[in-house]
C-alpha cells in the first residue's frame, strides 16, 4: 500500500506512514513529541481531535482563534507570538479547515514553517478543493512538516478506518518504534489499494 501511495503522492514510500485513520496518526505523533506539560498550538474552530489527543498525552493547548466569517483566516502573527512565548512542540494547521472549509494561504504556511515547531498540516478534505495543491512533497524539504491525509473522505471509507501521512525520515524512525504492528486490517488495506487503482472512483466532481 505504501508503494501505491508513493506513486499517488509523488514522494518515497519511506516517508509514508499508514494508520487506522488520520486520527491514530495524530495521537501517535503526539505520543512521540510531547512530554507532560508541553504545549501545542491550535487554531479553533477546527477539528476537535487535536485538543483531545493533546489532553490524553498530558499536553496543554494554546488556542489562537481564527478570524471571523467569511474568511476564517488563521492569525499568523498570533501563532508566531505564541511560539516565541510558550515554545510549543506542535502547531496544528487544517486546510481545508473542518468545519468551515476555509483555505490557508500557501504563503502563510511557508511563513509558519520557518518557526521552531513541528507543523502538522491536516489535508483530510483537500480532494474537495480545486484551488489548493497538496503540500505532501514539501515534507522532503522541511524537517518540521508532517502532512496528513485520509481515505475517509476521498474514498468514502470512513468506517473502515485508514489514513496516511507524509513524515520526514528523522521522525519516521521514531514512528516505527511506537506504532502498533497490527493496527491496519487486511480489509482496510485491500479497500484502500482498490480505491487507488480506480482513478474514476476517486475522481471528485465539482458542481
Amino acid at each position: 500500500m505504501r508503494e501505491q501511495l508513493s506513486l499517488d503522492c509523488g514522494i518515497p514510500a519511506d516517508n509514508i506512514l499508514v494508520g487506522c485513520g488520520a486520527d491514530e496518526l495524530i495521537d501517535l505523533l503526539l505520543r512521540i513529541v510531547l512530554e507532560p506539560g508541553d504545549f501545542i498550538v491550535n487554531t479553533p474552530p477546527t477539528f476537535g481531535m487535536y485538543a483531545f489527543d493533546c489532553a490524553i498525552n498530558a499536553g496543554r493547548v494554546i488556542d489562537i482563534p481564527r478570524g471571523e466569517a467569511p474568511g476564517f483566516k488563521i492569525n499568523v502573527r498570533g501563532i508566531q507570538e505564541a511560539v516565541r512565548e510558550y515554545k510549543p512542540k506542535v502547531l496544528f494547521l487544517t486546510s481545508p479547515n473542518n468545519p468551515d472549509g476555509s483555505i490557508i494561504d500557501p504563503e502563510d504556511i511557508d511563513e509558519l514553517l520557518k518557526l521552531p515547531v513541528l507543523v502538522i498540516l491536516d489535508e483530510a478534505y483537500i480532494e474537495f478543493c480545486n484551488s489548493q495543491e497538496s503540500r505532501m512533497p514539501d515534507v522532503l524539504r522541511h524537517d518540521n512538516l508532517v502532512v496528513l491525509r485520509t481515505f475517509s473522505k476521498r474514498a468514502g471509507l470512513a468506517g473502515i478506518r485508514i489514513g496516511y501521512g507524509a513524515v520526514p525520515l528523522w521522525l519516521m524512525n521514531y514512528c516505527w518504534r511506537v506504532k502498533q504492528p497490527y493496527n491496519v486490517s487486511v480489509l482496510a488495506e485491500e479497500a484502500a489499494c482498490a480505491a487507488l487503482e480506480s482513478k474514476e472512483y476517486l475522481q471528485v466532481k465539482f458542481i
